[in-house]
């Protein structure tokens, strides 16, 4: 959540940004692009990630850079509301116990 405090205004339009989309579906084609390409990006990341530490994730990667979105996203607009709810490393520890503690990934099975 490093740089929240210091962008609370850009956090917080951002959100609000979202929250116009959710309301106002004739728009959200127009804009899904770029966030559907970011998504793109990070799944790309995580599968390099994986493949580079040897392990694997624990979802596709593009359900899993969704799902990392939308909990950065939720951790972050808690702070925001009431931020001694919510620890400065909490989104960190919650990757910790989603992609494992061996360098961003679970490590493979043996058999």
């Amino acid at each position: 959540m490093q740089g929240l405090e210091e962008e609370r205004e850009a956090f917080l339009l951002a959100f609000e940004f979202s929250i116009h989309l959710a309301r106002h579906p004739e728009l959200q084609k127009r804009f899904r692009g770029n966030a559907r390409a970011l998504q793109a990006w990070m799944a790309r990341s995580l599968e390099a990630h994986a493949v580079e530490r040897g392990g694997t994730l624990p979802l596709p990667a593009g359900e899993l850079a969704a799902g990392l979105t939308a909990l950065g996203q939720g951790i972050a607009l808690a702070r925001l509301s009431d931020p001694d709810s919510v620890p400065d490393d909490l989104f960190g520890k919650m990757l910790t116990l989603i992609l494992g503690d061996e360098g961003g990934t679970r490590a493979k099975r043996r058999r």
